[in-house]
């Protein structure tokens, strides 16, 4: 800023001695293309300091149009980035503002002002009311807006407005953040419908990158599961009428209800069944059956979890179907039919569904086998599956069971000896004593 007083005070001398000043004068045009010239050789300070004087001899900022303030910001970004001094930095920053706020009254472009607003935000800026502003086009353009405008926007509301908000103003500012979320999530949908069927897909990643980021700290500024409850219910009659963007909203909110355990709620039971409704994917029979399994609805849940690996088409989520299937199958006391279930799971879900197994036999052991020691050998294979859960890196007590197991005495009397193997009947498979 010190420098362009400087320059200014020298080209007021200038005038007083009857130089050429205008945009259509020899030294305006000289000096845009020594800028311009100076910038394409990476000499930034050079050209910076051409830049002001074209901006002083052209006949200052009424003469000028929006790509000669466009192009300051790509020079004082160029030294911004090569400065390692804090204090220079800052002063760049603040002829940044400067700039900014010249161009503001020639360019009048949405993309302008949303520029200028999100370089308030990365910058700290605290006058909040004047970011606010700037974004408040936000509004109008709706699904023509820049994603990374909509993030930086909502990162402004959560960090600067919310964070820095007095603890009696915080409850207040935490309704207008939520009542934002939705808005801005409906605008991400409109601008992803519309590059999926322009196959933009670098676009519709940088969109979905947006959602993330907003979902993120939208579950974590909600306090508790009734907020999250209460939020959904009021928000439901507010869902678009389009189908695919319906559809989304749905699915989303199912998602963050998730990410919060608010799946026993009066919510997350309808959103279930509008996505149900909507569409019978095997997501959403996935999600009602998790929302019936925690409500201690076990025979609704399976018959859900069966649905889902039925019109699961391309089967990517078999293993996670199936394990949850198991898992409530156990629960209701299916033991065999869990256990069949879950030797069938692969993956990431494997240890898990290894304990199950380890479960169900242990269930039925009083119920397997012809004497008492063939009954309680079945607690061996009980733990053979526990292993094999460890293995698979579950956190459980490789001696579970162990316990309930012949003891040595017990083997001794029944001529068995330590590492001899002992078939289960009841699940046709056999393990090895150890006392």
């Amino acid at each position: 800023m010190k420098l362009i007083a400087f320059t200014f005070i020298l080209f007021v001398c200038f005038i007083s001695l009857g130089q050429d000043v205008g945009s259509q004068s020899e030294n305006c045009k000289k000096y845009k293309y020594l800028y311009s010239e100076y910038f394409k050789q990476g000499m930034y300070e050079d050209s910076r300091n051409f830049w002001l004087q074209s901006h002083q001899w052209c006949g200052g900022t009424d003469s000028l149009e929006s790509r000669f303030f466009q192009n300051g910001i790509k020079i004082y970004g160029q030294l911004y980035r090569q400065s390692a001094d804090e204090i220079r930095k800052q002063e760049i920053v603040d002829t940044l503002y400067w700039v900014y706020e010249q161009g503001s009254t020639i360019d009048k472009s949405n993309s302008w002002r949303l520029d200028y607003a999100n370089f308030l935000v990365k910058t700290g800026c605290e006058n909040f009311s004047k970011i606010d502003s700037l974004y408040t086009i936000i509004d109008s353009i709706a699904g023509n807006s820049e994603p990374e405008y909509i993030k930086t926007y909502y990162k402004h509301m959560v960090l600067n407005k919310y964070n820095k908000a007095e603890q009696e103003n915080k409850s207040e500012m935490l309704d207008q953040i939520i009542n934002e979320y939705f808005k801005l999530y409906f605008y991400t949908l409109l601008s992803e419908q519309e590059n999926v069927k322009a196959n933009d897909t670098s676009k519709v990643a940088e969109i979905r990158a947006t959602q993330d980021y907003m979902n993120k700290y939208f579950i974590r500024l909600i306090p508790s599961i009734d907020h999250m409850n209460n939020i959904m219910l009021f928000q439901f009659d507010s869902m678009s009428n389009v189908f695919e963007i319906r559809q989304s909203q749905v699915n989303n909110r199912i998602f963050l209800m998730t990410e919060k355990n608010a799946l026993k709620t009066d919510a997350y039971k309808k959103y279930v069944y509008e996505s149900l409704q909507l569409s019978p994917t095997a997501e959403g029979y996935f999600s009602a059956g998790m929302m019936e399994f925690e409500s201690g609805k076990y025979e609704e849940s399976i018959e859900a979890f069966k649905r889902a690996i039925e019109i699961d088409s391309n089967k990517v989520n078999d293993d996670k179907y199936l394990y949850h299937l198991s898992k409530a199958q156990f629960h209701s006391g299916q033991y065999t039919e869990a256990f069949s279930n879950a030797a069938k799971v692969s993956g990431e879900f494997k240890g898990k569904a290894y304990k199950i197994q380890g479960d169900c036999v242990a269930q039925k052991a009083s119920k397997c086998g012809d004497s008492s020691f063939e009954r309680d050998a079945n607690y061996w294979l009980a733990n053979d599956y526990y292993l094999k859960a460890a293995q698979q890196g579950e956190n459980v007590n490789t001696k579970t069971y162990l316990d309930k197991a012949p003891s040595k005495e017990e083997c001794f009397n029944n001529s068995v000896q330590n590492d001899q193997l002992i078939n289960c009947k009841c699940w046709n498979e056999s393990t090895k004593v150890r006392f």
